[in-house]
């Protein structure tokens, strides 16, 4: 007699493994896919933020006489440049002080970014906020991306070490580079 033994039907050890090498293979890929995509995100929202200060920064001007910041001392011939937009020292006082809507606007793009720099030229009637892209690398400072915005209505990215008008000693016209 001859028995017969009943095959059931499934998949074979070695079909399973090869099939959850390939999903993980796949998986792999899409995070980092994703990672590149949340990045591209932060950068937007840096952007973002920027764009919404211009438009505080130019309301602020409107109410105070057309000036810029509420930066007490006129810096002779120069204008002025701070990181972090905070000069507050002997001589002045901060950038927007109490002002509600442009201080949080800073504080908010410098927690994203990691540096943001303001500039005013020597009459504080002309602007420019610039900062470092999150996707930015840390150095070398010639490679460092940036956004900036400016009073001329220029909204655009800068790659290089200090994107405002050239940097120091002049920001006559306190503009994007």
């Amino acid at each position: 007699m001859h028995l017969r033994t009943k095959r059931v039907a499934g998949f074979t050890l070695i079909e399973l493994l090869v099939v959850i090498g390939i999903i993980g293979i796949l998986s792999s890929i899409v995070l980092a896919s994703l990672q590149t995509s949340r990045k591209k995100a932060l950068d937007a929202a840096v952007q973002e933020q920027l764009v919404a200060m211009r438009s505080a920064v130019e309301l602020y001007a409107l109410d105070h006489n057309g000036l810029y910041t509420s930066l007490t001392v006129l810096p002779l011939f120069t204008g002025v440049m701070d990181e972090d937009c905070d000069a507050v020292n002997a001589e002045t006082s901060n950038w927007y002080a109490n002002d509600s809507v442009i201080e949080p606007m800073i504080a908010k793009i410098n927690e994203a970014s990691g540096r943001v720099i303001c500039a005013a030229n020597n009459t504080y009637t002309k602007w420019a906020v610039s900062a470092r892209l999150p996707t930015s690398p840390m150095s070398p400072s010639a490679n460092l991306k940036w956004w900036c915005v400016d009073g001329y209505g220029t909204s655009k990215q800068f790659i290089g070490a200090i994107p405002i008008n050239g940097g120091f000693p002049s920001y006559y016209d306190a503009k994007c580079e």
